[in-house]
């Protein structure tokens, strides 16, 4: 388990919180009933929201701030993965997908990587499309990009695959 409570790639207060508050529901305690061994490694320093908002270019909100944040939480989570342990972080701000990703991603061999994304939005604003400038909207449009160069032709094995197995019939 590994906690981001940080709130600086929007402008709400309260998704801070969250680590906390799934802690105190029991979560925990309910994977462990379930039979996993669970260790908490605590969490990243708190950020709260920069009231000032500071922008680059008058786009982007907290740009070092959301960049220190990724920084500590990309060391934590590669921590637990070097521990030969499943990290699961625990957040509210949605920016912190940029950096618990990227924290396996830098230590997972490609073919063993796995994401479970829970939400109720995509997340994939580019800095070109969005309309508020916080990376809470854009983190999946950042992960995208940064392994854009595997999926050059996602398809190709199938396509590989269709071509045989049509020619056998």
């Amino acid at each position: 388990m590994v906690g981001a409570p940080t709130s600086v790639g929007q402008c709400k207060s309260g998704v801070e919180l969250g680590p906390n508050a799934l802690r105190a529901a029991g979560l925990i305690k309910q994977l462990q009933h379930l039979g996993h061994n669970v260790v908490d490694f605590g969490d990243i320093p708190h950020q709260s929201i920069n009231t000032n908002q500071n922008s680059v270019n008058n786009k982007l909100k907290n740009v070092s701030e959301v960049q220190e944040m990724c920084s500590q939480l990309y060391s934590l989570v590669e921590k637990v993965v070097l521990d030969k342990r499943i990290p699961i972080t625990l957040g509210g701000d949605h920016s912190i997908a940029m950096a618990s990703i990227s924290g396996n991603a830098g230590v997972v061999p490609n073919d063993e990587l796995c994401v479970v994304w829970v939400d109720a939005h995509a997340d994939i604003n580019t800095v070109a499309t969005t309309r508020t400038g916080h990376f809470h909207g854009m983190p999946a449009s950042f992960l995208i990009n940064q392994i854009q160069h595997h999926f050059n032709n996602p398809n190709n094995n199938c396509i590989q695959d269709c071509e045989t197995s049509s020619r056998v019939k």
